[in-house]
């Protein structure tokens, strides 16, 4: 069970397949078990990263309030970017995950895989 390390709170998540990264989130409440019905289809041409957010699932649940936000769910987003190797990803969520109010990390994970897109085909 591969986790990271983000100051102190150890946050879970697995990697399936080969090629561009697609990190998927998912909605308040849910683990990353959600997506295990597309695992198959979808990592068959892509690097799939699922992960469970700070509170869910396999990572863990601090008890601090401050421990929980968007910041921090972008934040441990980007690092489990790094943890895989990937410089950029197409980021997929439903319900909640789609609602988080930090498109520019957003843009900055999403934009340079589109700008490239093209010349990978």
């Amino acid at each position: 069970m591969p986790k990271i390390d983000r100051d102190g709170i150890n946050i879970y998540y697995e990697v399936h397949g080969s090629g561009p990264p697609l990190l998927l989130t998912r909605g308040f409440s849910s683990t990353s078990a959600m997506w295990r019905g597309q695992n198959a289809a979808l990592s068959k041409r892509r690097t799939l990263v699922l992960w469970d957010m700070r509170g869910h699932g396999q990572s863990d649940y601090p008890d601090d309030p401050a421990a929980y936000s968007e910041a921090l769910t972008v934040g441990d987003m980007a690092a489990l970017l790094d943890a895989v190797g990937a410089n950029e990803a197409i980021v997929g969520g439903l319900s909640l995950a789609v609602n988080i109010d930090q498109p520019q990390a957003f843009i900055n994970a999403v934009l340079p895989f589109l700008d490239n897109l093209d010349a990978r085909r």
